[in-house]
C-alpha cells in the first residue's frame, strides 16, 4: 500500500516538474508572440497610403523637439487622454488616426503647417507669468484665502457659517464692528485690508508674510505647487506616478534632460528656475 502511494508521489511530483518545465520554455515565446502581435496591430491602424511615407508618428526624427512623448501609447503626452484625461478639451474635434486636434493635424489636412506651435491658447496658459483669477471672487487665485484655506491665516479663527474670519463676521459679533472704518460687505474685510478690491503690492506682500509656510518644503504655501495643486501651472502636464511637472520627470523622459543646466534633485526643478533653493526666483515669484 505505501509502495503504491510512494510511487504517485514520484509521478505526481514529475508531472509538475514537466509542467513547470513547458511554462518556463514558452514563457519567452509567448512574450515574442505578444510583441509581435502589437506590433502588427500598431502598423494596422497606422499606415500610408504611399510606401516609404513617414510621418511622425513613425519616425521620431520628425516629432516636435519640445513636446514630450508618451512611448507607451505613441503620441504627444500633451495629446494623451490615456495618461492625462482631465487635459482633453471636448469642445475641439480630435483626429484619434493621428492624436491631434483637426485644426493641428497637418496630416490630415495639409494646409496647416507643421510649426511645431501649440495652440495659442494653451502657449498662453504656460507663461508664469499669467495671473490666474478666482472665477468667483475675480482675483488672483493665489491670493483668494475665501476659496482656499491653506491661505488663510495661521491661528485666527474662522467661521464656517457665514464663510469670513470669526473677528469679521458681525452676524456673530455686531459687537466688534467699527463703524468708523469703512467696510466691504463683499468680501468681509475692512476697505483699508481687502486684497479684492483693492490689490496693492502692500497688501499682497502682507498676505504673504501672514501665511504659514510649507513644512516639507520650507517655502510659503501660497508658492509650493508640490502640494497644493492649485498652485500648478495651467496647462502644463503633471506626472502623478512622480509627483513633479511631466516635462521634468526623468523617470518618464529621459531624453528631455538638459544636462548643461544643473538640476535640484530634491525639487525636480532646474536650479535657474528653482523657487525653493534660489532665493533670486523666489523674490521675482513674490514681486
Amino acid at each position: 500500500m505505501w509502495m503504491k502511494i510512494s510511487i504517485m508521489q514520484s509521478k505526481l511530483k514529475g508531472l509538475v516538474f514537466l509542467m513547470f518545465l513547458i511554462f518556463t520554455l514558452s514563457l519567452p515565446l509567448y512574450i515574442t508572440a505578444q510583441e509581435e502581435k502589437k506590433e502588427e496591430e500598431k502598423s494596422n491602424t497606422h499606415k500610408h497610403e504611399k510606401s516609404g511615407e513617414k510621418c511622425f508618428v513613425c519616425e521620431p526624427a520628425l516629432r516636435d523637439k519640445n513636446r514630450l512623448w508618451c512611448s507607451e501609447h505613441d503620441r504627444y503626452e500633451d495629446r494623451c487622454w490615456i495618461c492625462h484625461p482631465e487635459q482633453q478639451d471636448k469642445n475641439r474635434p480630435f483626429c484619434k488616426e493621428h492624436n491631434l486636434y483637426e485644426n493641428e493635424c497637418f496630416i490630415c489636412n495639409p494646409r496647416i503647417n507643421n510649426n511645431n506651435k501649440l495652440p495659442e491658447k494653451e502657449s498662453k496658459a504656460k507663461s508664469n507669468q499669467e495671473i490666474i483669477k478666482c472665477k468667483l471672487h475675480n482675483v488672483d487665485e493665489k491670493i483668494c484665502y475665501l476659496c482656499n484655506t491653506s491661505l488663510r491665516e495661521k491661528g485666527r479663527l474662522w467661521c464656517k457659517e457665514h464663510n469670513r474670519y470669526e473677528d469679521r463676521c458681525w452676524e456673530c459679533h455686531p459687537d466688534a464692528k467699527d463703524n468708523k472704518r469703512l467696510f466691504c460687505e463683499k468680501h468681509f474685510l475692512y476697505l483699508d485690508e481687502c486684497i479684492y478690491c483693492k490689490p496693492s503690492e502692500e497688501l499682497k506682500d502682507k498676505k504673504e508674510v501672514s501665511v504659514k509656510k510649507c513644512e516639507l518644503h520650507n517655502i510659503s504655501v501660497n508658492q509650493c505647487y508640490l502640494c497644493d495643486t492649485s498652485l500648478r501651472e495651467k496647462g502644463r502636464l503633471w506626472c502623478k506616478e512622480h509627483n513633479r511637472y511631466e516635462d521634468r520627470c526623468w523617470e518618464c523622459h529621459p531624453d528631455a534632460k538638459d544636462n548643461k543646466r544643473p538640476f535640484c534633485e530634491k525639487h525636480f526643478l532646474y536650479l535657474d528656475e528653482c523657487i525653493f533653493c534660489n532665493p533670486a526666483v523666489k523674490k521675482k515669484l513674490v514681486k
